[in-house]
Order: C-alpha cells, then sequence, then structure tokens
C-alpha cells in the first residue's frame, strides 16, 4: 500500500504498518513465532500487528526490537528546534504546556512565524 498516510483512514495506515513489519519478518526468515520470542510478545500479538489490527505501543516497539528496527521510532517526529534566544527568554526551560486557542503570548512579536501558525 505505501500511500501517503495523511490521505488515507488509521486503519489503513495500522493496515500498512503491519505489512512492513511483516515483510521485514519474512525478510529475516523468521516465523511469527520466532518473532514473537525475540519480542517478548504473544504469537497472537505478532499476528495482530501484522493484521493491522489496535495494539499497545508497548507491544509495537517490542515487536520493532525483536525485528532490529527500533530505531526506525527516533524519526517519527522531529523535535522542533529551540533558538538560543528562546531558551535565553524561557530562562532555559522548555515548553510543557500548550496555550488555549486563539490566546497570543505577550512576547510574542506580532508577524513572527510559529508553529501551528499555518492553519
Amino acid at each position: 500500500m505505501s500511500q501517503a498516510y495523511s490521505t488515507i483512514s488509521n486503519q489503513a495506515v495500522l493496515l500498512d504498518l503491519g505489512e512492513k513489519i511483516e515483510a521485514a519478518r519474512l525478510q529475516q526468515n523468521l516465523r511469527q513465532e520466532d518473532l514473537a520470542q525475540l519480542a517478548g510478545v504473544s504469537k497472537g500479538t505478532v499476528k495482530n500487528i501484522e493484521r493491522g489490527k489496535s495494539v499497545g505501543t508497548l507491544y509495537l516497539v517490542a515487536v520493532l526490537r525483536g525485528l532490529g528496527e527500533v530505531e526506525s521510532l527516533s524519526g517519527l517526529l522531529p523535535r522542533p528546534p529551540y533558538r538560543p534566544v528562546q531558551l535565553k527568554a524561557a530562562k532555559g526551560r522548555r515548553r510543557r504546556r500548550a496555550s488555549s486557542p486563539g490566546r497570543v503570548s505577550a512576547s510574542r512579536p506580532a508577524g513572527e512565524w510559529h508553529w501551528g501558525d499555518e492553519r
């Protein structure tokens, strides 16, 4: 399948991920039982993931680790860049909470672009 995930349903995304995990398992010549043992999960969990069923993220991470693919998660979401000026203004603290919708920070100069402004 491998379509742009933004154009397909959540279920279709899970199905595509399951197909990729199954392909990786077969590429390594592993049976579902073998992968389950490597990952420390049940064979049923491996089957559910490969079929695109919803499973807990802990199980997904375990299966990816069993395949030697857990590092692929590190590129899932890039960390937003923090400029030194922003860190200094925040006294070295990183942001922990989101603001209420429609609320604009007083320290934010007008016309400066920020994440979420593209909407």
